[in-house]
């Protein structure tokens, strides 16, 4: 496996002040090497007719990944979402398919 690239899986933490309000935080977990793909085209349409836009395929190690949800290529410094993850081959890899976080107005990535 010839990685290509490396990321950072993000953990998100929520918090509940009084039990009633919600806060969200974040902590970056681990950078980690990765193999970046395009979207195959059969994956790509099928999610765009669930309403879905896939952007990137992501391929880590198992042992690398717990779950996490947020991804940030370390290159471009884009924010990625997790759409699926997918376990192949003989279980010590995952492929992440992920879309974009549009930026917000005012904010920074």
């Amino acid at each position: 496996m010839q990685w290509n690239g490396s990321v950072t899986l993000v953990k998100e933490i929520t918090k509940y002040v009084d039990d009633v309000e919600e806060i969200k935080a974040e902590k970056k977990i681990k950078k980690v090497p990765a193999k970046i793909k395009s979207v195959k085209g059969t994956e790509f349409y099928a999610a765009k007719a669930a309403g879905i836009k896939s952007d990137l395929v992501i391929e880590i190690m198992a042992a690398n990944y717990n779950g996490e949800q947020i991804i940030i290529d370390e290159r471009t410094n884009i924010r990625y979402e997790l759409i699926r993850s997918y376990l192949i081959r003989n279980g010590d890899r995952f492929e992440l398919t992920v879309s974009a976080v549009p930026i917000k107005k005012g904010t920074e990535p």
